[in-house]
């Protein structure tokens, strides 16, 4: 029997995002669990909260023999830590960390897959051998999988499909999770002083888009459609947020934002997402990659702004169930300029009541609290079953 101080220990292992995880983190913390982050790049922000960090080697890309060491890494922080549960997010981890555990006694397996990733975005001679790799990955990896969480309904379908998840081992659990912000009387202002700082005019129509700078994303997609919306609205804005993609394949590279009159603009990676989703009037996602569901898009339509997304899986969701903007098929840039035009044409209070009915549906689905409690659920759930196997 464990002690009456006893807190169950919970270790979330990501990859270079894992702090995005925080607010999760710390409320699991507030519900008396010892938790401990393991991510692929340092993260002085967590452990300046007091959480304990630990690092791995891990590659975005298919690499078998970096893979290897990034297995042999988990396994050696997992045996010595030996957490209660390990749940682990994120595309590869979502099978490594499976496949590092093999064998390991005590620590309960979660993961909660977050997209299907590149490989599923692109149907090439190349990605179709990788998904049969993938199959065969989380096949192995299920042996060692007590619990899986899908975040929309079409990677749940594909896993019950190739046998890749055991009946009455896996639930749904839309998206990681987001606050609804409450501005109150300070919404105005946030606006016009964000709109000032980047130099918009009170009556500039603004497009914003969240994303790495990659094709996948649909970035190159938004680019050409907003250079023709350009051509006929001269008050139109588009702004793009994120980091760089200088360093992959099909990254777009920074000349692509040049523009001489000042209507397109990159701002790089920014700590203030909430404030300039405020400041603009529609958020863009046009994505080709295989998202779980995109936190971005999410936050966008909690601050009340109405959405153009694609409609891959996860993406689509809830734009789709609120009647929350314009949903375009993945890759059509005359259907994303279509709508585009669209949004700027449409009457304020339009735009508004899409922004309302948007917000309601993260409220409802989304909303963090109520995406940690359904967690937290099924964390009692072993936490429970293994008391009682340690008391018996």
């Amino acid at each position: 029997m464990k002690n009456v101080g006893y807190r169950p220990s919970i270790m979330l292992i990501g990859g270079e995002d894992i702090h995005f995880r925080l607010p999760f983190m710390r409320i699991l913390r507030e519900h008396g669990f010892d938790v401990i982050a393991v991510g692929s790049v340092p993260q002085p922000i967590l452990e300046q909260e007091g959480f304990a960090y630990h690092l791995y080697p891990l590659e975005r890309s298919l690499a078998p023999i970096k893979d290897l060491f990034a297995l042999r890494s988990l396994r050696r922080i997992i045996a010595k830590v030996q957490p209660d549960i390990v749940h682990a997010f994120d595309t590869k981890p979502g099978f490594l960390v499976p496949l590092s555990m093999i064998g390991l006694k005590g620590p309960k397996a979660m993961r909660t897959i977050t997209g299907m990733g590149a490989i599923f975005s692109e149907n090439t001679a190349r990605n179709r051998i990788l998904r049969r790799i993938y199959r065969a990955l989380h096949r192995l990896a299920g042996r060692r999988v007590d619990f899986t969480i899908f975040q929309n309904t079409a990677d749940r379908q594909f896993f019950t499909q190739f046998g890749l998840v055991r009946e009455g081992e896996h639930s749904l659990i839309r998206g990681s999770g987001v606050s609804i912000p409450d501005w109150g009387g300070q919404a105005a202002d946030i606006r016009a002083k964000m709109r000032k700082s980047l130099g918009l005019g009170a009556n500039d129509f603004v497009f914003l888009m969240v994303a790495r700078l990659v094709r996948q994303k649909g970035v190159a997609d938004a680019l050409t459609a907003a250079k023709t919306v350009l051509a006929d609205h001269k008050n139109a804005r588009f702004i793009f947020v994120g980091p760089t993609g200088e360093n992959e394949p099909d990254g777009v590279q920074l000349e692509d934002f040049d523009d001489e009159n000042g209507q397109i603009m990159y701002l790089g990676r920014r700590s203030d997402v909430a404030h300039l989703l405020v400041a603009c009037d529609t958020f863009v996602l046009p994505t080709k990659y295989r998202e779980g569901v995109p936190r971005a898009m999410l936050e966008a339509l909690a601050t009340q702004r109405p959405a153009i997304v694609s409609d891959m899986p996860g993406c689509a969701d809830p734009a789709l169930e609120a009647r929350a903007g314009w949903v375009v098929p993945a890759g059509d840039v005359a259907a994303l300029t279509t709508a585009m035009f669209e949004a700027i044409n449409s009457e304020k209070d339009e735009l508004a009541r899409m922004g309302q009915r948007g917000k309601q549906e993260i409220s409802r689905n989304y909303e963090l609290a109520f995406v940690i409690a359904q967690t937290l659920d099924i964390y009692s759930m072993f936490l429970t079953s293994k008391n009682q196997r340690e008391v018996a």
